[in-house]
């Protein structure tokens, strides 16, 4: 039942509103002046009051001061009075009343009157209450949301921010406030929700995106690596948002790092500081535009370091094209390149466009450039200074916007020396040189690696192959590795094809691996106690941790370093 309070000097019109009102069934109570009505505010808490300005004790203008109007209360004043001046209207206005009425009293007006104000009052509760039960939900989303192990964004149908986890905010190094409402583009860049963005593609081809790896391109130059989940969602009135779920890779690596030890990188680890320091050098050139020529065995992970250029680039979302020089007999390797038109030679049945119009915004990794044909380093040479070329067999010019990257196992200062490479080409390459040094001289780096590579196997066929014998670590740290990297990883691959327990024995290991020559045991004594030391440091001196990495017991380990005096 509404309750109102009446408050008048006139027992006749107190009266008169008394016995109309409570015929309306409200609940009515009645004070002769200012005083005693505010003497019944909190015990009644009336909706409506019904107030004189000219009253003994204390008049209308000295009881709204005295009330205090708080606008965040539903209650509804209406102000009767028979001498009130514009001045005491606007000052009964900037006290918070609703209504002003003359007397006498028009009995259908003040009935009216009271019941829209009513009606307005209910609305008012209605619009609070779905208020409170929007904040509600909406801190129920959030608390949700902060939860969550990935960042957290929903975007509304206009592309713009409507809810962040703290754990997003953390990630892109922003604040709540400071994004909530903004396109997603200036939070998130251009490789995610520009004009060609993956957010867009989603849109157009109403399709989800899962586990993709990409990046953010922030306002501030940074760029943050990221595996990104979209999802469509659809909302009550059918205006189609997004959910936008993603996971730092910088904090992956981080967390295996701390599982294994040793730096990881991308799909690479090592503790060796020449690693450490190619791997700093990749994440400061990854995002220019410089050529990159890398050096090293094969085997050593040349591709590996080129695809994190690429991966941690502005060109991240463009294509990433491999093409392997040497495996491309000489006749088809300007084909392969450049692409040819229909008819060019024997056999070109068809229009073929080459690698470097297909990686066209992207990068192009030429591995192998050393055995390129002379004839085709003049070419190639020619592409690189002016980023066009024609097809074989064509005569329309393209132009090829692509970042090129070149492996090779071979000295080409050698090979220049012997006229078998262009030493213009070389130096146009030669922008940034990165060279990876053999497995066999970061030996320190082989149990780290082992276990990486078990860790990998492990989950990719669902098996708990955790431990190796002692005998076979001595093994795998005494051979010499030809293959590195590579071949390590291979080793790995047969044994688990074979293996049937838990444990890797030396029975398990091929030949190459149980006949090693006696100087690469030499070589193996006296490095020990470097690999000793430098796999201690790397875990922080964790003796069973060790222990396990280099497969020796935790006993032989501690006569080891009685030994070594570390």
């Amino acid at each position: 039942m509404e309750k109102i309070l009446i408050i008048d000097d006139e027992e006749g019109i107190r009266q008169l509103l008394y016995l109309l009102l409570t015929a309306e069934s409200y609940d009515v109570k009645m004070a002769e002046d200012g005083q005693k009505g505010l003497d019944l505010i909190d015990s009644f808490d009336p909706q409506v009051i019904i107030l004189d300005l000219s009253m003994p004790n204390m008049g209308g203008l000295e009881f709204l001061q005295q009330l205090q109007y708080d606008d965040n209360l539903n209650r509804s004043i209406i102000v009767l009075t028979g001498y009130g001046t514009d001045e005491d209207v606007r000052k009964c206005y900037q006290l918070g009343i609703n209504s002003f009425l003359r007397k006498p009293v028009n009995i259908h007006e003040i009935l009216g009157l009271i019941k829209r104000n009513l009606e307005l009052i209910h609305f008012s509760e209605q619009l609070k209450r779905e208020k409170i039960e929007k904040e509600e939900a909406y801190q129920l989303i959030k608390e949700t949301f902060n939860s969550m192990s990935e960042g957290v964004i929903t975007l509304d149908s206009n592309f713009h921010v409507q809810m962040i986890s703290d754990k997003a905010c953390r990630i892109l190094d922003v604040s709540f406030d400071k994004v909530l409402h903004k396109p997603a583009v200036s939070v998130l860049g251009s490789l995610v929700a520009g004009p060609s963005g993956i957010l867009m593609d989603s849109f157009d081809h109403k399709t989800e995106v899962s586990e993709v790896q990409t990046q953010f391109l922030l306002a501030n130059g940074a760029i943050i690596p990221v595996y990104l989940t979209i999802k469509p969602l659809t909302g009550p009135d059918s205006n189609q948002g997004w959910l936008l779920l993603f996971r730092d890779e910088r904090e992956e690596e981080k967390a295996i790092q701390k599982q294994i030890g040793g730096m990881v990188f991308g799909r690479m680890i090592s503790t060796d500081s020449r690693m450490i320091a190619i791997f700093q050098l990749i994440d400061k050139i990854a995002p220019s535009e410089v050529m990159v020529l890398i050096e090293g065995e094969s085997g050593t992970g040349k591709e590996l370091v080129a695809r994190e250029i690429h991966a941690r680039g502005r060109r991240a979302q463009k294509p990433f094209h491999a093409v392997n020089c040497a495996a491309i007999p000489i006749n088809l390797i300007e084909s392969e390149l450049f692409g040819h038109e229909r008819g060019a030679f024997t056999g070109a049945v068809n229009k073929k466009s080459g690698r470097f119009e297909l990686a066209d915004g992207g990068t192009l990794f030429l591995d192998e450039i050393g055995d390129m044909p002379l004839e085709m380093q003049v070419k190639l040479l020619r592409v690189l200074q002016e980023q066009t070329f024609q097809r074989v067999g064509g005569t329309k010019t393209i132009h090829a916007n692509v970042r090129v990257i070149a492996a090779t196992n071979h000295n080409l200062k050698e090979l220049i020396h012997k006229k078998q490479f262009r030493e213009d080409l070389f130096y146009r390459l030669d922008v940034i040189s990165l060279e990876l040094p053999p497995l066999r001289d970061r030996v320190q780096d082989i149990p780290f690696l082992v276990s990486y590579f078990m860790k990998q196997m492990n989950k990719a066929q669902n098996r708990q192959i955790n431990n190796i014998s002692s005998k076979v670590s001595q093994s795998l740290v005494s051979y010499s590795w030809p293959g590195n990297v590579r071949e390590l990883f291979h080793v790995l691959e047969s044994v688990f094809a074979m293996i049937q327990g838990d444990t890797i024995e030396y029975r398990h290991l091929p030949k190459k691996l149980t006949a090693i020559p006696s100087k690469n045991r030499d070589i193996l004594r006296n490095n020990e106690k470097n690999f000793l030391l430098q796999t201690l440091r790397q875990v922080s001196y964790d003796k069973k941790r060790a222990s396990s990495l280099m497969g020796i017991s935790l006993a032989t380990l501690y006569r080891k370093i009685k030994k070594y005096n570390l």
